[in-house]
């Protein structure tokens, strides 16, 4: 079968090679991808990339790379920061995404036991040249459920999330929660759908978590998995108030194109946890077929310009 992989928005540029790749660690020397990304206090640049160290049980551990221009990372030490301790997560803790709610770097995770997968909460605490992930709690929801972020609004925190039930295409919810510490419990009565997976694609789900504009609105990428499987990357924007979509891009922002995105563990991904804007520049950190860690980059006013011409009324 031949696929029909959509052509990209052209507003990223792809750097020309793999940002981070695996090296000779027993835990990440067959894949390092999926990150998050935040920029410390002495403006250095930090990934926290999911890794795999051996196909056989393909078990995922958190670590942490620095890089002076976001560019050229190395590995922060041969340790991971985060790995397997709970039942829940005895098969892994995947797909790191970070947020700074109250002055704190809030980093949510997926659990993996084999049987279902939650969302896993922890503390970032960065002390320059040493990053410790401190466990602080659980999302509980009556779902399977990947894909989370926390966000803060005044005093209203949001989870973003990608619950799925079985007979149901998964797709991306928002919940009101009390809180992003301990037992987190998000209930679907005070949930809504942000966007809902089209019939003919198969899942979706949160990209980077979503970067506030100068005019309160928030700029949302978001991945939609299509058949047979490949993933694009698409953008939209979000009101203040993070209840609906209000504009759409018309084409995906990101596709895969490149031989490390085509091939590698698993082929045709892009898959962005992680996005940072520097002045002008978008830049979204994103793995490349499961297997290593990719940029694009472009200008956010040309997005947020051609977003502007596709709201919806």
């Amino acid at each position: 079968m031949t696929l029909k992989i959509p052509k990209p928005l052209g507003t990223l540029k792809k750097y020309p090679k793999p940002v981070l790749k695996p090296d000779n660690v027993i835990w990440r020397k067959i894949a390092v991808f999926n990150p998050a990304i935040y920029i410390d206090k002495e403006g250095r640049f930090k990934l926290l990339y999911r890794a795999i160290g051996e196909h056989y049980r393909y078990i995922s551990r958190i670590g942490v790379a620095i890089s002076e221009d976001g560019i050229n990372f190395t590995f922060m030490g041969n340790k991971p920061i985060l790995y397997p301790e709970r039942p829940e997560e005895w098969w892994g803790v995947e797909d790191p995404r970070v947020t700074f709610i109250d002055g704190k770097i809030i980093m949510t995770y997926t659990m993996w036991d084999r049987r279902t997968t939650l969302v896993g909460i922890a503390e970032i605490v960065d002390m320059g040249d040493k990053v410790v992930a401190k466990r602080k709690g659980i999302v509980k929801f009556p779902a399977y459920n990947k894909n989370a972020a926390f966000i803060k609004i005044g005093d209203k925190i949001l989870l973003i999330h990608r619950p799925w039930y079985w007979g149901v295409r998964p797709s991306i919810w928002v919940s009101r929660v009390d809180t992003y510490k301990g037992i987190v419990k998000a209930v679907p009565s005070q949930s809504w759908i942000l966007y809902d997976t089209p019939v003919n694609d198969i899942k979706a789900g949160m990209a980077a978590p979503p970067i506030r504009l100068d005019n309160g609105e928030w700029l949302f990428l978001y991945h939609v998995v299509h058949p047979p499987e490949y993933y694009t990357v698409h953008a939209a924007l979000v009101d203040k108030e993070f209840n609906r979509i209000i504009a759409d891009a018309p084409k995906p922002i990101l596709v895969p194109s490149t031989i490390w995105e085509l091939h590698g563990d698993v082929p045709f991904v892009v898959f962005p946890c992680g996005a940072i804007v520097i002045d002008d520049e978008l830049r979204i950190y994103y793995g490349a077929g499961d297997k290593v860690v990719m940029m694009a980059y472009g200008s956010l006013s040309e997005l947020v310009s051609i977003l502007d011409k596709h709201r919806i009324e």
